[in-house]
């Protein structure tokens, strides 16, 4: 048994019976939580732009016993995301305490990020440690939405930045620059997010020539 939901379908790969199919729900469910968010549905809607299919199913332990994954492949599903939410709750040893950015929205959101720069073909453009500054700036725009007061540093620890969206544009403005002209529609829907940590609409109110915000 699958789901489908919008440009993703979701599997249970190696699981049976009842258990796929609460992994199934799970994922479905957190995929349609996302619309209730700005960050969320600008991320949808990228999905939507690019088109392409996207598989998720439980993580298959490739990067680690506490993990999650997004990469290109070929195939029918040339994006693949895997990950279980019940790695990342409360009673899960890969989740001992509360963290910045591991609760399952937000580690899934951070391996979609990865999944939509598959889905436009520019996953990999970048250096390693650029593809994951990414993510963890767009999970962090999500966290930051959603009512976070401490955001993510980085993907190796979960120490806790405090950093305004200026500061992170000063420091990151050649990364953002590349971001923006790899991504400029999706760029421009994550600029129209209100979030107190929104370093995508900071860089992006400082262009010219490109559309005006709605909520400038």
């Amino acid at each position: 048994m699958t789901m489908k939901f919008r440009t993703f379908t979701i599997r249970g790969d190696g699981l049976a019976g009842q258990k796929a199919s609460r992994y199934e729900a799970t994922v479905l469910g957190m995929l349609r939580s996302y619309e209730a968010t700005q960050t969320g549905s600008a991320l949808l809607k990228g999905f939507a732009f690019y088109a392409r299919e996207v598989l998720v199913f439980p993580y298959d332990g490739e990067v680690g016993r506490c993990n999650a994954w997004a990469n290109s492949d070929w195939g029918m599903f040339r994006t693949k995301v895997s990950f279980t939410a019940q790695d990342w709750n409360g009673l899960s040893a890969c989740y001992p305490k509360e963290t910045v950015g591991t609760s399952p929205h937000e580690v899934l959101f951070h391996e979609l990020v990865h999944g939509l720069r598959s889905a436009a073909r520019k996953l990999g453009t970048f250096n390693s440690n650029s593809e994951e500054m990414v993510a963890i700036m767009l999970a962090n725009i999500f966290s930051s939405e959603t009512g976070r007061r401490s955001l993510r540093r980085d993907h190796n620890g979960v120490v806790p930045i405090v950093m305004t969206s200026e500061e992170f544009v000063r420091q990151n403005t050649r990364m953002l620059t590349a971001f923006y002209k790899q991504h400029p529609e999706f760029c421009r829907w994550v600029a129209e997010v209100k979030a107190p940590f929104n370093p995508v609409r900071t860089y992006y109110l400082t262009l010219t020539n490109v559309a005006t915000l709605r909520n400038a």
